[in-house]
């Protein structure tokens, strides 16, 4: 894993545990006590972007043996705007998928 000024460390870390379990870990290395402000990124290898580490998901589903490379960052976004926006997005596509199988479509055109 690769820090905030360029040093790396590695972190031993079990497929079960989940995101925000390494951050616990990165956060008690390196004794931070807000980590609402930061996150990893991986490399996506698929489709060769940077992609942030979800917090909930295991690791085993998001990071693959080969390429488990972190860069430990700050994301003041990923704290509290982006999870009113996910979750927003979700309530919307949740009471669409309710209209449509109730029928309560509406058109502007009629």
């Amino acid at each position: 894993m690769s820090l905030l000024d360029g040093s790396s460390v590695a972190f031993h870390v079990d497929g079960k545990e989940t995101g925000e379990e390494l951050l616990e870990k990165v956060s008690s290395h390196l004794n931070l006590t807000e980590k609402d402000y930061f996150g990893f990124l991986i490399l996506d290898k698929r489709d060769r972007i940077w992609t942030w580490l979800h917090n909930e998901r295991k690791l085993s589903k998001q990071l693959r043996p080969e390429d488990a490379r972190c860069l430990f960052q700050v994301g003041s976004d990923r704290s509290g705007l982006a999870r009113e926006r996910e979750e927003n997005e979700r309530e919307e596509k949740q009471q669409q998928e309710a209209d449509t199988k109730h029928k309560r479509l509406f058109s502007a055109y009629r």
